[in-house]
């Protein structure tokens, strides 16, 4: 992978994340329902194509439930030494309108510990990567009813989540006969993407 920019990178791994969504809804099923999926999901099939993009797996790294010093974890890193680029990634299911609250609050805990390199509830990072540019990337899905504007608001609400490092965002709706046979609520996968140093 010769070097990229970000929004391009991102766009990408989106887009074949998606395409994969949409590939494996033809054949199974993961719910009952529009109950939802895990957010795990979202994490790892964009990290899994984000490796994908690689020359070399060594070139990137990519851990799930990163430790912050403090306790708790940030849903995913993505450590890009091609490209010079660290990524913390949180995600969610945007089930109700407090999911925005809480995105927001894990903005801020990104931000808190990528830009106050000395905080003591800090991740590890090795000081090779220290120079490298910093992004926050929050992922999420939601279900959304026919007719039902709370829904549509809340994924509205994601998308025109603007800061000023806003870069890039994205809302996919996912459509598959497959999820039209067990639900009859729109799918979206979303990202906003943010460059914070």
């Amino acid at each position: 992978m010769s070097k990229m920019k970000t929004k391009q990178i991102i766009q990408e791994v989106f887009n074949n994340m998606c395409k994969m969504y949409e590939s494996i809804f033809t054949n199974y099923y993961p719910s009952h329902g529009s109950t939802g999926f895990t957010e795990r999901n979202l994490t790892f099939y964009f990290s899994h194509f984000y490796l994908k993009s690689a020359n070399n797996l060594s070139d990137i790294i990519v851990w799930q439930e990163v430790p912050i010093e403090e306790g708790g974890h940030f849903d995913t890193l993505i450590i890009d030494t091609i490209n010079e680029k660290i990524i913390i990634i949180e995600a969610k299911r945007l089930q109700n309108d407090h999911k925005i609250d809480s995105i927001s609050k894990d903005y801020g805990r990104i931000v808190d510990i990528l830009i106050n390199k000395n905080n003591e509830h800090g991740i590890k990072i090795p000081s090779t990567f220290s120079t490298y540019d910093k992004y926050a990337l929050l992922l999420t899905d939601i279900w959304i009813p026919k007719d039902n504007n709370t829904k549509e608001t809340i994924k509205n609400n994601f998308l025109e989540y603007k800061i000023q490092n806003q870069l890039d965002n994205n809302c996919k709706v996912i459509e598959n006969i497959n999820i039209y046979e067990h639900s009859e609520e729109k799918y979206c996968l979303m990202y906003n993407l943010y460059k914070i140093s």
